[in-house]
């Protein structure tokens, strides 16, 4: 958790099935399982009609790191 930071990625849905304008917000981890995992938890409040979609993504995080894209290291879910 240290050296990532786990985001949600929402937004409305365009005509290619992708996210238009997406927001994201930073997921809090709250709990470490007994077999190495980590379970993160956020909200966000969808305050318009229509198609909307989410994912999740993780990407490295560290004080040293110009950018978080800068090892190219993002895992998508």
């Amino acid at each position: 958790p240290d050296d990532a930071d786990v985001q949600l990625v929402h937004g409305p849905v365009g005509a290619g099935e992708e996210l238009v304008n997406p927001t994201t917000v930073s997921l809090a981890c709250k709990e470490k399982g007994d077999d190495g995992t980590y379970r993160y938890e956020g909200s966000f409040d969808c305050d318009r009609t229509g198609r909307y979609g989410f994912t999740v993504r993780v990407l490295p995080s560290h004080p040293q790191l110009g950018s978080p894209v800068e090892l190219g290291r993002i895992a998508w879910a």
